[in-house]
């Protein structure tokens, strides 16, 4: 999916991604994302569900995967220049949804070129809660702003044993 912003000229382009369950395909679906990315050499992102992870602590429950097949991933990321943002919500985006053997995995997620996250520096990945999918829906929004309530005055009973606090008080 290519997409232009109204009025700023600019071309992004985003890469939607399944991998398949089994990991002979996956390796597959790596290579035509290594093919694409040596194409573009605009700010793009690659999302979505990948059935892999980058890490041991991204998986809770089952069996452990093989390090050199999380290897596999990792090499694509970095072959491709890509940064795994960070995500806010939900640690896991897939459960089995099994109440005996219970398995969690990181699998959904975004990755970014630098000129991506240099173009949406404000960028933020949310993991909602997974509700009626096994998949938790990852919201990617490119101009967060963090709006905090203002802060109520606390006035400290200790300020008014200064001296100019009484003068202080009668300016304000």
């Amino acid at each position: 999916m290519v997409i232009k912003e109204k009025g700023s000229g600019g071309i992004e382009r985003i890469l939607w991604v399944y991998g398949p369950n089994e990991f002979k395909e996956r390796q597959e679906i790596w290579k035509l994302i290594k093919e694409k990315a040596k194409g573009i050499n605009t700010p793009w992102i690659c999302a979505g569900d990948f059935n892999d992870f980058l890490y041991h602590f991204e998986k809770g429950g089952g069996k452990i995967r093989a390090e050199w097949k999380m290897g596999v991933f990792k090499q694509l990321v970095e072959d491709c220049e890509l940064i795994d943002l960070k995500s806010q919500g939900q640690n896991f985006t897939w459960m089995n949804k099994r109440e005996e053997g219970c398995i969690r995995e990181k699998i959904d997620r975004v990755l970014a070129n630098l000129s991506w996250v240099e173009m949406y520096p404000r960028a933020q990945v949310v993991n909602l809660p997974i509700i009626r999918s096994d998949h938790s829906p990852v919201l990617i929004d490119v101009d967060f702003r963090d709006i905090k309530a203002s802060r109520q005055f606390k006035f400290e009973i200790i300020w008014t044993e200064r001296e100019e606090c009484g003068q202080i008080i009668r300016q304000g």
